[in-house]
């Protein structure tokens, strides 16, 4: 499966995969109303993209992606996604909204 694939590369730090396949296997999942796995192949190329320092382009995959639909764990890793751009960013208030909304879902 090409989202395991990309989740291993990431893990790994191998940020030389193609992240063109990651879009293609989205796509698919999306398509085949697999909302959960598509959410989550958006959030490693988010996660990829941050770590490649491609801000503007993660926030922009970020701000497609609902988190409403999602069980808690995939929108704890939205929220954190979240947090993460705005550290960066230095955007004091999203980040701390982001963790706070993390951390009273927690309680869930």
């Amino acid at each position: 499966c090409v989202v395991a694939e990309a989740e291993i590369a990431l893990v790994s730090r191998d940020l030389g995969w193609p992240a063109k396949a990651l879009d293609a296997a989205r796509a698919a999942l999306e398509k085949h109303g697999d909302r959960l796995n598509a959410a989550h192949a958006g959030h490693l190329k988010v996660r990829r993209l941050l770590l490649i320092g491609r801000l503007d382009e993660a926030e922009h995959v970020l701000a497609g992606l609902d988190p409403a639909p999602l069980p808690p764990a995939a929108r704890a890793a939205h929220e954190l996604a979240v947090a993460g751009i705005a550290m960066r960013r230095l955007r004091t208030r999203p980040a701390r909204a982001a963790l706070e909304s993390r951390c009273a879902g927690a309680g869930r």
